[in-house]
């Protein structure tokens, strides 16, 4: 897909589910002491995990790869109520802007910026991320 076309592009969605012995070994991982509240970065397993593709296919639809070297640039992450171990979320997302640049680092890439909402079983908001993502492009350096 041409970059110019990626704005609006819509990402299939899927569900995840936050399964309490998973909490506890984030939670562990982390160095955090482990309780039924999920960890804070869950807000963005969530988006990321039950996006309905791979983060392989996710770049493959921005027209790249792994081997590319792509970043993540910056990430937001906006609760609108607590996450609950147990509850299995919505996500949806969509690429809301697209642009190309020059860097003395990095030389030609591309700026996509991917907007994950992430809503209970009833339908309210949970959690919105915005994920910026910079890809190298090696054919235009």
């Amino acid at each position: 897909m041409k970059l110019k076309q990626l704005p609006e592009t819509a990402i299939p969605g899927g569900h995840y589910r936050i399964e309490p012995y998973e909490n506890w070994l984030l939670h562990d991982a982390v160095g955090a002491e482990p309780h039924d509240e999920p960890h804070p970065i869950y807000g963005f397993i969530v988006a990321q995990s039950g996006l309905g593709i791979s983060v392989a296919e996710l770049l493959e639809l921005f027209g790249s790869h792994a081997e590319d070297g792509p970043m993540l640039g910056e990430c937001t992450i906006d609760y609108h109520r607590p996450l609950v171990t147990g509850a299995e979320y919505s996500v949806r997302g969509a690429v809301t802007s697209a642009e190309r640049k020059t860097g003395r680092t990095l030389g030609t890439f591309d700026v996509v910026t991917l907007q994950q909402h992430v809503s209970s079983d009833a339908g309210q908001p949970v959690v919105t991320t915005t994920s910026t993502f910079l890809l190298p492009r090696k054919e235009t350096r």
